[in-house]
């Protein structure tokens, strides 16, 4: 969801497309405002909302650590690694040692030692996840066509559309483009019925924040009531 930032000494605005995050600065200190996205992109990191490729997972990994704790960094212990890498990878000490081998090892890549530059860094590699940029919620998601399952999900809603990782593998299991999407709801139901023409997917999401993901969805797809 798209958030406006302005401070007393600069304003900084972050805006996303499907696949684009565009900075625009309107004043010239403005540290404080990309700090800000930063941290709220790490965060979201860490929760495993961006799935993405290994090689991308350790590149923000190493930018973090250069952040966290500069050159003299030092991943000596689980609580450096849960500052830097994604919750979910850390779940057995073999992956949790294999990603801290190559997130060290990615620490001679990155080159630049001033702050704000890896900030931007590591925003700039986020913007290219489907995910980035979303707003999310717990869920249970009901599938009734073409087949029926079920699934406890982080549910996310962006510009881009509407997205589902598994809570379990936190592995992204589905995107959906706004513009291939219907939706309903009913006024203080705790679920919402979507529909996706492409895959011809037909789900009923269930979750208190129903109101909440309808509403997001008529905001950031523009297209008003579906």
């Amino acid at each position: 969801m798209e958030r406006h930032f302005r401070f007393f000494l600069g304003v900084v605005r972050r805006t996303t497309t499907a696949k684009q995050l565009g900075f625009h600065y309107e004043a010239s200190n403005n540290e404080f405002g990309l700090s800000l996205l930063y941290d709220e992109a790490r965060q979201n990191f860490l929760k495993g909302y961006y799935p993405c490729k290994e090689k991308d997972t350790v590149h923000l990994a190493a930018i973090s650590t250069r952040i966290l704790y500069g050159n003299t960094s030092k991943l000596s212990d689980k609580l450096d690694l849960h500052c830097i890498l994604p919750a979910h990878l850390l779940m057995s000490k073999e992956k949790a040692a294999e990603m801290k081998s190559k997130t060290t090892k990615a620490l001679k890549d990155v080159k630049s030692n001033n702050v704000s530059h890896l900030q931007q860094e590591f925003l700039t590699c986020c913007r290219h996840f489907r995910t980035y940029g979303s707003t999310f919620f717990i869920a249970e998601v009901y599938m009734s066509q073409p087949h029926t399952s079920h699934l406890r999900a982080h549910c996310g809603v962006n510009d881009y559309g509407l997205h589902l990782i598994s809570t379990t593998s936190m592995v992204l299991v589905a995107s959906y483009d706004h513009r291939e999407l219907k939706w309903s709801y009913d006024s203080g139901k705790p679920f919402l019925e979507v529909y996706a023409r492409v895959q011809r997917h037909q789900m009923t999401i269930r979750t208190p924040q129903a109101a909440y993901i309808y509403m997001l969805l008529n905001k950031l797809s523009g297209q008003g009531d579906s």
